[in-house]
């Protein structure tokens, strides 16, 4: 993947975030279930992708992994509702009479990176919070596991999750990174 490419994949997440479907709560909500189901639809898989890939247990798999990420997402389903509410705080006597209030905004595009040791824990409970806060991206490094992601990419009964997987060697990594940083220190 040249820097071009990387240029595009950021503007085209970039884009996607901008049109402001990520910033509705029920398309979040759905996203984390889609996500649910699909872990659950491909368990035996991943257990398995994590065997070949770590020679893993299947029980240390689901205790180690599946089951976090599962939890994860129940406790932030439970909750996102209460998470996106703005939170009422006082206001200065100078602006009485109006009101105030903390809005959490998501900031747009992020990057997670899989790490060798859990890749399904390390990779999916970030993206738990990341798909909480309405952002879209993945990578992971380890080919088994590279193909269970792209299976859950479709998750449960072909719903689409707006997950996007990309396979990025370590250079293209930096390369990423950096402009994502450029972007972001842009005036």
């Amino acid at each position: 993947m040249d820097k071009s490419k990387i240029a595009e994949l950021i503007q085209n997440h970039r884009m996607f975030f901008a049109s402001g479907r990520t910033r509705e709560l029920s398309f979040r909500l759905e996203q984390l279930r889609l996500l649910r189901r699909a872990i659950l639809l491909h368990e035996t898989a991943i257990f398995d992708a994590l065997k070949q890939d770590l020679n893993k247990p299947y029980f240390e798999a689901y205790g180690g992994d599946t089951a976090i990420v599962i939890n994860e997402i129940d406790y932030t389903l439970r909750h996102l509702g209460k998470w996106v509410k703005p939170k009422k705080t006082p206001t200065p006597l100078a602006y009485f009479p109006s009101s105030s209030s903390i809005v959490s905004e998501p900031y747009g595009v992020a990057l997670i990176i899989g790490p060798w040791n859990f890749p399904f824990q390390l990779t999916f409970g970030p993206l738990v919070g990341a798909m909480a806060a309405s952002i879209e991206e993945v990578e992971d490094r380890l080919e088994p596991i590279n193909a269970i992601l792209r299976r859950l990419e479709f998750g449960a009964s072909g719903d689409r999750l707006r997950i996007r997987l990309r396979r990025l060697a370590p250079a293209h990594v930096q390369t990423f990174m950096k402009d994502l940083r450029d972007e972001r220190n842009a005036p």
